[in-house]
């Protein structure tokens, strides 16, 4: 269950047990069918080969120790995390229900956690620092898009995978993220007029290919009419519209936004 739910919403995670079960509760996966969410195959059995490839490993009323050797368990114990949450087992559909919630909570806190660590360039020397955005910035960042003649619509939606460079106060750039699953869409990447020529596009652009990659993207996407040569020095080249993945060829970006007459490029990370 937290493995379908994490890869929805974009983690590379696997769930595996002590003691996993023969087959699939069919309760958690008529649960999982509500949210659209298919599960994954036959329950797996937790080794110590999955522990020493995990970057984070989540327990959930386990015990590592009945599944590795004591040195392993105590090199892997700085990347423990506990969440307490009960075995669906024998449990009602809406318990269930309850269960799913709570971990996609702790899902979603883990992914703010991790993008929130994406900060690379702090602060530089004109005082400028590059943060994921907030709520609050949004209504900057959309007076940013107008004023640059970039397309607004959509971002909103993906204002959790955005980042803002800031100074004093005011969003003086920006860049976001559309996450579709082992692709993505990179928009919005803009810069004051008054504050270009200080290297903030670069730093936004790599601020957002860093999430890209903490969230084993393989191939990020863009639309341009204008910047085809700048984003080139990042890697990408030149693709045709019609090659873009479904997933992104759906997106608000390239199905309205972006006028027909806009250069798609990828770059393979």
């Amino acid at each position: 269950m937290a493995e379908a739910i994490a890869k929805a919403c974009g983690l590379d995670a696997f769930s595996a047990g002590t003691v996993p079960a023969e087959r699939l509760n069919p309760a958690v996966v008529e649960v999982m069918k509500e949210r659209d969410i298919t599960m994954p195959g036959k329950p797996k059995m937790l080794t110590p080969e999955m522990i020493e490839d995990a970057d984070l490993i989540v327990t959930m009323g386990c015990s590592l120790q009945d599944a590795c050797p004591a040195p392993t368990f105590r090199r892997m114990s700085k990347k423990l995390v506990e969440w307490q949450i009960e075995d669906p087992k024998g449990k009602t559909i809406a318990q269930i229900r309850e269960i799913g919630t709570q971990i996609d909570k702790h899902v979603r806190e883990l992914l703010k956690a991790q993008e929130s660590a994406i900060q690379v360039n702090t602060t530089d020397s004109y005082g400028i620092h590059i943060v994921s955005a907030d709520e609050a910035e949004l209504p900057q960042v959309l007076t940013l898009l107008r004023e640059c003649e970039l397309p607004t619509d959509g971002l909103a939606e993906h204002l959790r995978t955005a980042f803002v460079a800031s100074h004093r106060g005011r969003v003086i750039g920006c860049s976001a993220l559309e996450l579709y699953g082992d692709c993505a869409l990179l928009r919005s990447v803009a810069v004051k007029v008054s504050m270009r020529e200080r290297g903030l596009g670069a730093r936004l652009t790599k601020a957002a290919l860093d999430l890209a990659r903490n969230r084993q993207v393989s191939t990020v996407y863009l639309l341009t009419e204008t910047a085809s040569s700048y984003f080139s020095r990042f890697g990408f080249g030149t693709v045709p519209r019609f090659d873009l993945p479904p997933a992104v060829q759906k997106s608000v970006e390239f199905t309205s936004a972006c006028p027909e007459s806009a250069t798609a490029m990828a770059v393979r990370l």
